[in-house]
């Protein structure tokens, strides 16, 4: 009677664990060992290994193929490259109420995740830079930010965060009146800014020259001040600026809209 002995399949077999690795920019070729029970198989002569998506961030594979009259069929072992932490994060265009965020470009990446210093997503985006709307005037934010791959399951790999960036929005901009109803006098009024410790006031005789900080209102619940001292007929222009004290720092508003009277 006459039988076969067939090849045993490596679906079967034992293999080494691969850890995950963050990307380089270089192929990973990570070593692997395959087990038949307690016996060791040699690379090249009971199987070959080759590799797939093993440069890129992402779900990378060792696939292992039986060779000889031992062993036949194939096994994949998979592993993660992830992505690099996110650099260069940083906020501009501030207001009141918004911001923009920008960061340095991944070029692997599929996007990018926007979280608060507590890791709730914020925002998910396919470009390096995401305007947040609707904060509040004078208030403290966190960000972090990291990228991600898409998954030919579906599924993504997430790289690791950015630093933490703290950004302040600025308090509303005051709205201001000047007028000049005395001789050598100009009356400079604005509105209440909700948040603000005080204001800044900006004067300058004309067009060409530079504003000079005229005085400081450390008073939130003083909205007027009366310049005296002024020749009758020049023009007069003026800026005010609210501010209010954080720490040793201080949060401003934008300057408001330049204001220009002729004295009486």
């Amino acid at each position: 009677a006459n039988f076969v002995i067939e090849p045993k399949s490596m679906q079967s077999l034992d293999t080494s664990d691969i850890a995950d690795r963050t990307y380089t920019g270089d192929a990973y070729t990570p070593d692997i060992t395959v087990s038949d029970g307690s016996k060791v198989l040699t690379k090249g002569v009971d199987y070959t290994v080759t590799y797939t998506n093993n440069t890129e961030p992402g779900m990378a594979s060792v696939v292992i193929k039986g060779v000889g009259s031992n062993y036949s069929g194939t096994k994949v072992v998979s592993f993660k490259i992830s992505a690099v932490a996110v650099k260069g994060l940083k906020a501009s265009n501030v207001k009141y109420n918004s911001l923009k965020l920008k960061w340095t470009k991944q070029d692997y990446a599929d996007g990018y995740q926007i979280c608060n210093s507590s890791s709730k997503v914020l925002k998910t985006v396919t470009k390096n830079s995401a305007t947040i709307t609707g904060l509040s005037a004078g208030k403290t934010y966190k960000y972090k930010v990291r990228s991600y791959i898409k998954n030919a399951d579906g599924t993504r790999s997430y790289g690791a965060f950015s630093s933490v960036l703290n950004a302040t929005t600025k308090l509303k901009t005051p709205t201001v009146k000047v007028v000049s109803k005395a001789k050598g006098q100009a009356r400079i009024s604005w509105s209440k800014v909700s948040g603000a410790s005080g204001y800044e006031i900006y004067y300058k005789k004309s067009a060409g020259a530079k504003y000079k900080k005229l005085k400081t209102v450390n008073n939130a619940n003083i909205r007027v001040c009366t310049v005296r001292g002024m020749k009758s007929g020049d023009r007069a222009y003026f800026r005010i600026r609210a501010f209010r004290n954080n720490g040793s720092k201080k949060v401003y508003s934008s300057l408001n809209p330049l204001k220009v009277i002729t004295v009486k």
